[in-house]
């Protein structure tokens, strides 16, 4: 079978078409293009039986362009030379690639399906917490024992969620291994359920009137030398959504004329709806549109302000942890909607984007029960700005 048939340039050329196709190098090796740009090295081995072979299957070596032409040939070359059996293959093929190889192609595929803030996040705790302990160690010779000692150990110096979101990460990179035939399996299942896990997390949520509209006197008094971060301060009561969710809103999700905010919601993944009231729109009309973000990061205007520049804000007010967070503005409105205002519990359960289902057990659709949403935001904006602007005797949300 003749070789060499490829050059760098044809796979660096080559481009996605509408059904997967292959660019043949050679003596059982070709580049695979998926239709979504993915490029996979494919190595036909000779499968043999009764000392007979009687037919060829495919073993993927690796990806484009991190494994290169000349590496995909050598270990084609290694592959054919020592006449691996097929089955055998994914098992030679993990005592040569490392973990850190891996999780270079891993991230690499991992960029275009996550939002940069995610992505960030992903890498910091593969560059931070996985690459430094096993980097260097062939796949072959991981094994669940020395995954579960360091996931352990992080449980046990940083903490249990810390140690989950790692473990999460390995689990992802394995099994992109395994896809791509570099590595026999995901050893992470072999522990489940046996990692430290953290204690509940309960966010502060004070539901005294009086004491909501003190902190809400502080937080309007808040002035920072970023204006974005003020106004995401004032916001976020009005709106009491996940703060990652306000932090990354972006002027095109926003219908100024009909005063609704539309957006996948983080946690359910689903499409969800926020009607603005009155005073959230005319907050975002002070600010300036020079980035996608209606609230850009001072240092690059293609990421949002980070959790952190909210907390600092709590903390620079003098509200500690204890007292409240900017999540509690969620348990806050789920109460008081509910007992000082009078809404149905569906509703709002609604607007917090929680799944909530009809009595046919089918989860309601983002616009259901828009209208009295709509007015319920506007009535809930009007109450806090009431306690916000008196200690409040009539706080039951009568007139």
């Amino acid at each position: 079978m003749p070789t060499g048939k490829l050059t760098d340039r044809d796979c660096k050329l080559a481009k996605p078409a509408e059904k997967p196709y292959h660019l043949y190098d050679g003596r059982y090796l070709y580049l695979d293009v998926s239709p979504r740009g993915k490029k996979s090295w494919r190595v036909m081995l000779r499968v043999m039986r009764g000392g007979k072979y009687v037919r060829y299957t495919t073993v993927t070596i690796g990806t484009y362009p991190e494994l290169s032409l000349a590496e995909a040939r050598k270990l084609r070359d290694k592959l054919l030379f020592e006449q691996i059996h097929p089955l055998a293959a994914r098992t030679k093929l993990a005592s040569t690639v490392t973990v850190a190889e891996l999780a270079r192609q891993w991230l690499e595929t991992r960029q275009p399906q996550l939002t940069p803030e995610h992505l960030r996040g992903v890498r910091q705790r593969v560059e931070s917490y996985i690459l430094p302990a096993i980097g260097n160690l062939p796949l072959s010779a991981l094994d669940a024992p020395t995954a579960f000692e360091l996931l352990e150990r992080i449980a046990e110096e940083r903490s249990p969620e810390t140690a989950k979101r790692v473990k999460i990460a390995l689990s992802q990179m394995l099994r992109y291994g395994v896809a791509i035939g570099v590595a026999e399996r995901d050893v992470t299942v072999d522990f489940r359920g046996q990692l430290p896990t953290a204690p509940a997390r309960h966010y502060p949520a004070p539901t005294d009137p009086e004491t909501i509209g003190r902190y809400l006197r502080l937080l309007w008094s808040y002035y920072g030398v970023w204006r974005p971060v003020e106004v995401a301060v004032r916001l976020l009561p009005y709106l009491f959504v996940r703060s990652g969710e306000l932090r990354s809103m972006r002027w095109r999700d926003i219908d100024f004329d009909a005063g609704l905010w539309s957006f996948t919601a983080s946690k359910t993944k689903t499409p969800h709806v926020v009607p603005l009231p009155r005073q959230a729109i005319e907050l975002l009309e002070t600010l300036p549109r020079r980035s996608s973000y209606v609230f850009p990061s001072p240092r690059s205007s293609d990421r949002p302000i980070s959790d952190n520049a909210l907390v600092a804000a709590y903390r620079s007010l003098g509200i500690s942890s204890q007292q409240l967070v900017p999540h509690s503005w969620r348990a806050i409105a789920r109460t008081l909607l509910e007992e000082r205002l009078g809404y149905p519990p569906h509703v709002i359960e609604l607007q917090l984007a929680h799944t909530v289902r009809d009595p046919l057990g089918r989860a309601y659709n983002r616009t259901t029960h828009l209208e009295t949403r709509v007015e319920m935001m506007q009535t809930y904006a009007d109450w806090l700005d009431a306690l916000r602007n008196t200690t409040g005797e009539n706080t039951d949300g009568k007139a």
